[in-house]
């Protein structure tokens, strides 16, 4: 392919990895305007923002890898974007989790709570889960790295 073609694909790259992770505060942002009667402004810009961080920071530790590894093995489809992104939500909640926990002071006994409590690891499934793989479609309808086979990033 010419030149042109691998740099609107890198363009598109960026863009999906910068642009993906904002439906994660989007989307609690919604969720808290949807489902509750009143939230303090100033409860409402902490969890946009925590939520940012967390996306970024799973998009970047665990997201880029991810797709790198995904992509040199010509794994390209919408769905397995989409299941690499629940699965990328799931453990970046679990992470959050702990270290919420652990600024909590309740150092590992809170670290062994957030593994091993059934009902906290379903509710950060049923949660991060989602997010996650809505996350990944929007990276894929971006990035669309199923156009672009030929190049490896």
């Amino acid at each position: 392919m010419n030149s042109g073609s691998r740099e609107e694909h890198e363009f598109r790259l960026v863009i999906a990895f910068f642009a993906a992770p904002l439906t994660v505060p989007v989307s609690l942002l919604l969720l808290l305007l949807l489902f509750t009667d009143h939230t303090p402004a100033g409860v409402a810009i902490g969890i946009v923002v925590v939520g940012a961080f967390v996306s970024y920071a799973g998009t970047f530790a665990l997201g880029v890898p991810t797709y790198r590894v995904l992509r040199k093995r010509g794994h390209t489809a919408f769905w397995i974007a989409m299941a690499a992104g629940f699965l990328i939500g799931v453990v970046t909640c679990v992470t959050f989790g702990i270290f919420f926990a652990l600024s909590l002071d309740e150092g590992m006994q809170g670290v062994r709570f957030a593994l091993t409590d059934l009902k906290t690891l379903a509710s950060e499934s049923r949660f991060g889960g989602p997010l996650g793989a809505i996350s990944g479609l929007v990276f894929w309808l971006i990035a669309r790295p199923d156009r672009h086979a030929s190049l490896l990033t």
